[in-house]
């Protein structure tokens, strides 16, 4: 009796050890231990960057990376702005809680003489053990908000759920240095404060409550919208909206203490915009937009490729469970506030132009959200338990999904799941297998990412069709495209050409605009051909006006270090427009590849490019 009171009372507690165990357990399995660049990488290469760029090389401007002794040491990629100067592509909100654990590393190897630049398997252990850290204290802020409304049962049930059955283990463990896990914990804990300071608003909880919205935000900037769960708070009809507005009245200077600790949190990073670019504020996802009249919201919830539902099936519970909060009084404070987060992230996740999200195991992006979605599930779960035959199916359908998720995080651990290419039929032929089958690779649903830029979601094959029967294409430089304000606007709208920010009126040879490069900003008026073959012929041609005979064109990609580049011209004299051409041939160095045209001017004077054209010779 006594050891089942104990287990009674204890049972959320072992849940949670349970799922630490299982995360240290996978952690061993992905075998990261010794291998820095195993962990430091993705887009957590620019998380990190800080941190080394801060302690050990003071140098925001990253020009250490540039020197020889030090840049064999390094995992580290960087954006360049158009003055050419070295920028992080990520936001430093990550590096903030990677810092204690950064700083035990580093203290470590100094005392010890060992290397300190930040890259040896001290430091990136460090990291994997961060990564468990926060996974821990995402479970621990929601034991704490679920169990004021639900019973131990009910919260432990959750907890396994959502710990073990989701892609929050994956990216707590073989990928935890990225940015998920950390955010699902801060938003855990700022749920948590929330309840807190509405129940007795202090001048403590409204310091947490603001440090937590900056770092919330300054890790995602999308994450934003967590205010709205403080914002809409006990907001469940007109009479609640106007208590709320007086209570928020008579405590506005603490909402002026939790806006300015928000603030404040993004200073650093405002510096550093303006120590690497001379800007304070500068939007470094180059090229990257939100097409926000075309969320994708099918695609993200139900596609082979990345659908939410397809690769975390146990989080319909919690959809479902929307309609079992509404239903239920206890959770009167949440039932706004969750529907208006859940839905605007929803929204705001599939309007991305990249709304698979890169490589990745399932849509990492949601992972953040599933701090919110904890309240509905446990709502659902809650409603089940009454239902023992229905309830007693959905655990054991849970339990299944537990041993599908983990089985396929060992999946794409080991590259039997596409990170992002998978299609209906690659999904089912690997679907609990070990191994890939004959026709994995021509099976696999490859995306044109240069066509997605521009809102039209072309796999390759579609995309090369469409090219082929394409003979001419023209930028006058006249037009900003319409689905991205990064490119001009091409006789085809799938086509674009960068940069619109190059546009002037200081020369054209028709219509009003041209493309000016300079030594600050030397490459540009870049078209992209998909997937050419090799044989494929193309002319190029460009009005070009320059004072002397350094201007090009170059034909070529980042994946291939082979380039085709015109021979030089010698202009008449520099007030005359001149046309610049090449034919060229895709040789094999090239076949299948993305080919980036662009014009180049590595002259001392300014150069202006008119009436691009390219055209289909063969």
């Amino acid at each position: 009796m006594i050891l089942k009171l104990f287990i009674h009372n204890q049972v959320t507690k072992l849940v949670i050890l349970l799922c630490l165990i299982v995360a240290l357990l996978f952690t061993i399995i992905s075998k990261l231990w010794n291998e820095p660049q195993n962990v430091i990488k993705y887009d957590a290469i620019n998380y990190y960057a800080y941190l080394p760029a801060t302690f050990k090389y003071k140098d925001w401007t990253l020009k250490y990376v540039d020197q020889k002794e030090t840049s064999e040491k390094l995992i580290i990629w960087t954006l360049f702005t158009k003055e050419g100067k070295r920028v992080l592509k990520t936001t430093m909100g990550l590096a903030f809680l990677y810092l204690p654990f950064f700083l035990l590393a580093h203290i470590i190897s100094t005392l010890l003489g060992l290397d300190n630049g930040g890259y040896t398997p001290l430091y990136s252990n460090a990291l994997i053990l961060a990564g468990i850290f926060y996974f821990f204290i995402g479970l621990y802020y929601l034991k704490k908000i679920l169990e004021r409304y639900f019973s131990e049962w009910i919260v432990a049930l959750t907890l396994f759920f959502l710990g073990l059955g989701t892609q929050w283990l994956y990216y707590s463990t073989a990928d935890g240095v990225m940015s998920h896990t950390y955010s699902l914990a801060l938003i855990a804990a700022f749920m948590h404060y929330t309840i807190k300071w509405h129940e007795n608003p202090t001048y403590r909880l409204s310091v947490i409550i603001g440090l937590l919205a900056g770092l919330i935000s300054l890790i995602r900037a999308t994450n934003v919208i967590v205010v709205l769960l403080f914002i809409f708070y006990a907001v469940y009809n007109l009479n609640s909206f106007k208590t709320k507005a007086k209570f928020f009245i008579k405590n506005f200077h603490h909402l002026v203490i939790i806006t300015v600790l928000c603030i404040l949190v993004w200073i650093p990073q405002f510096l550093y915009w303006k120590i690497a670019t001379g800007q304070w504020y500068y939007y470094s996802y180059q090229y990257e937009v939100f097409f926000w009249d075309s969320p994708q919201i099918l695609n993200v919830l139900f596609s082979y490729r990345k659908g939410l539902f397809v690769y975390t099936p146990i989080i319909v519970f919690a959809y479902i469970g929307i309609i079992f909060m509404w239903k239920n009084q206890d959770l009167v404070h949440w039932k706004l506030p969750i529907i208006i987060f859940l839905s605007l992230n929803l929204y705001i996740l599939s309007s991305w132009w990249c709304w698979w999200y890169g490589g990745s195991f399932g849509n990492r992006a949601f992972i953040d959200s599933f701090a919110v979605s904890a309240i509905p599930l446990a709502a659902f779960i809650h409603w089940l338990y009454s239902k023992r035959v229905l309830f007693l199916f959905i655990t054991t359908l849970g339990f299944f999904l537990i041993f599908v998720q983990i089985f396929q995080s060992c999946q794409f651990l080991n590259h039997i799941l596409h990170h992002d290419s998978m299609s209906k039929k690659v999904f089912w032929s690997t679907f609990l297998k070990l191994k890939l089958p004959e026709t994995y690779w021509q099976d696999l649903d490859f995306i044109d990412y240069d066509s997605a830029k521009l809102k039209f979601y072309y796999n390759v094959f579609e995309s090369n069709n469409i090219f082929k029967q394409i003979q001419h294409i023209i930028s006058d430089a006249e037009e900003i495209h319409p689905y991205n304000k990064f490119y001009l606007k091409t006789n085809y709208l799938q086509y674009g050409a960068l940069e619109a920010s190059q546009k002037t009126t200081e020369k054209a040879f028709s219509g009003k605009y041209s493309i000016k490069l300079d030594t600050i900003s030397r490459g540009g008026f870049e078209i992209t051909l998909p997937h050419v073959f090799e044989g494929e012929k193309f002319l190029i041609k460009v009005k070009c006006l320059t004072k002397d005979q350094k201007c090009i064109l170059v034909a070529g990609s980042p994946l291939s270090k082979f380039n085709i580049i015109s021979s030089n011209f010698k202009p008449i004299n520099g007030s005359e427009w001149q046309t610049i051409e090449q034919e060229i041939t895709i040789p094999k160095e090239l076949h299948g590849i993305n080919l980036r045209l662009n014009c180049y001017n590595y002259g001392d004077y300014p150069a202006y490019f008119d009436d691009l054209e390219i055209i289909r010779v063969q």
